[in-house]
């Protein structure tokens, strides 16, 4: 009987599986213990978690006692943010705290600010801001720096209506922040608060704090509410002659030229007589 001779390397069985050499055997074995022996492949998670100290473990050095849950064996996380955010809230303060209560917030020293002007302590105005700044952690500098720029502005009017040439200036400044036609503005506003009066809608009260608007945004705003009421600009011919300017008086002329108009001529010739008998007209004219 024929002795059976050994299967090649590589033999594939009745089952179609291929057996293995023993010399190959042993080199899969030697391959697999190396890649067990490897360190895992890191990721970012795993850097992450390699940096925090892990529960169960040991506080760390540059962790301070006061962070550290010794009995959890793990840091105070909630502490930790809190301290952080206390931190930051005092480097906003500058190294200052707000005052152990709201009525001890003093009012900031302005120059030439009345004495009718500066809140009392049991003004309601000026208890509402304390107690408000007293509740959002607000210095009394951060409180300087909030209320100082108004009590200024304060003072500015103040002295502006004690001194007429200070007051006309600021009206001359404001005037010219109307534009060009921002005496022409004034004057139709101030005809129409007249007309309310007169019909009755407001008051002779009403009308002279109406005219008490001293900027530009409050004569803006009357001559929004003009129009919204559905009038149209006041014409040049409608002007009261001794209101009306230089400028006007030259425009109505040119206007009355233009449309051949006699009379609108006539009213413009007597305005410009009214404006040289007031010395209203430009030098060298």
């Amino acid at each position: 009987m024929t002795e059976q001779s050994a299967a090649p390397e590589g033999f594939q069985g009745a089952f179609g599986q291929t057996t293995a050499s023993p010399s190959q055997s042993v080199s899969s074995q030697s391959v697999s213990s190396q890649i067990a022996q490897q360190e895992p492949t890191p990721s970012l998670f795993s850097l992450a978690e390699a940096e925090a100290p892990a529960q169960g473990s040991a506080r760390p050095e540059w962790l301070p006692e006061q962070f550290w849950d010794e009995a959890a064996k793990a840091p105070k996380l909630e502490a930790l943010a809190k301290s952080w955010s206390d931190l930051r809230t005092r480097i906003a303060r500058a190294g200052e705290d707000p005052p152990p209560s709201p009525s001890e917030y003093r009012l900031p020293d302005v120059d030439k600010l009345p004495e009718a002007l500066k809140p009392t302590a049991d003004d309601p105005v000026w208890q509402a801001v304390r107690e408000n700044a007293h509740k959002a952690g607000v210095t009394q500098k951060q409180l300087e720096a909030i209320v100082t720029p108004y009590l200024a502005h304060l003072a500015a009017e103040a002295a502006a209506r004690q001194d007429p040439q200070a007051l006309r200036a600021a009206y001359e400044t404001e005037l010219a922040r109307l534009g060009p036609n921002g005496k022409a503005m004034v004057r139709e506003v101030g005809q129409w608060l007249k007309g309310l009066e007169a019909r009755g809608y407001i008051t002779a009260d009403e009308r002279a704090a109406a005219e008490g608007i001293s900027t530009a945004e409050g004569v803006r705003l009357l001559a929004k509410l003009r129009a919204m009421t559905g009038e149209k600009p006041i014409p040049l011919e409608a002007l009261d002659g001794s209101a009306m300017s230089y400028e006007d008086a030259r425009r109505m002329m040119r206007e009355a030229i233009a449309k051949r108009d006699e009379r609108l001529g006539e009213q413009a010739k007597r305005a410009l007589a009214e404006l040289a008998r007031r010395g209203a007209v430009p030098p060298g004219i």
